[in-house]
């Protein structure tokens, strides 16, 4: 009995244990995995993307600013599924007519939208206009109202240069320089009229020389007569 007793003790401790392990098996509680099994690892979770509020802001120009010459548009330009932006602007009061002058298909967040050229514009009010559109085809909108482009001031055209006349350079006609030079005929001619005279006076002096000789010869031969008379 006293053996009974040692053997009976340890059973009766273990019973709330196995009656609490047979519990929570049968409720499904506490999974028992075979031997060699591996844990399953839960799978990592990705964060769900922010969400983009919408947002269609100009920050410059301000109402009823004074623009001349070039102006850039800051701003931003944010929407969930953004797909474009654009800038337009029209003359006040009626803002039926818009004239685009810029836009982008990336977002833009508190920069430059794009880069008005007011110089063109007759000087009035002019209003501005944000466009933000979304691949869905719906836009945001915003307006910049009463701004005011100023007369352009125009630049004095550019004295004309005086132009200085050469001054007039004076010529003094001598009696020789008065006289034009001949032409080449009246050359010819003058040289045919000078070889003449050369030739001619030639002549006459051949010719007075060969009379001069007989003359002379005429009288030495007289004189010889005379003297053996």
């Amino acid at each position: 009995m006293r053996h009974l007793r040692h053997i009976r003790r340890p059973i009766v401790r273990a019973l709330p244990i196995a009656f609490a392990i047979v519990a929570a098996a049968l409720c499904g509680g506490l999974a028992i995995a075979p031997a060699g099994a591996q844990t399953p690892i839960p799978p990592t979770r990705t964060p769900a993307p922010t969400p983009i509020a919408p947002l269609a802001r100009i920050v410059t120009p301000v109402r009823g600013q004074t623009l001349a010459d070039s102006v850039t548009v800051q701003g931003s330009a944010l929407l969930q599924g953004f797909a474009r932006y654009e800038i337009a602007y029209a003359s006040e009061p009626d803002l039926k007519t818009w004239t685009v002058l810029g836009g982008g298909t990336q977002m833009v967040d508190n920069g430059a939208l794009s880069t008005w050229n007011t110089r063109a514009l007759a000087p009035g009010e002019y209003a501005l206009r944000l466009q933000v559109f979304g691949a869905d085809g719906k836009s945001t909108d915003v307006l910049v109202r009463n701004l005011v482009v100023a007369a352009q001031a125009t630049s004095a055209p550019p004295a004309a240069a005086a132009t200085v006349a050469p001054a007039a350079r004076a010529t003094v006609t001598t009696p020789a320089a008065a006289a034009a030079t001949p032409s080449i005929a009246d050359a010819f001619l003058k040289g045919v009229r000078v070889t003449a005279l050369a030739f001619g006076g030639l002549a006459a002096y051949l010719l007075l020389k060969k009379l001069a000789f007989a003359l002379w010869r005429r009288v030495r031969g007289e004189s010889r007569i005379d003297y053996g008379a």
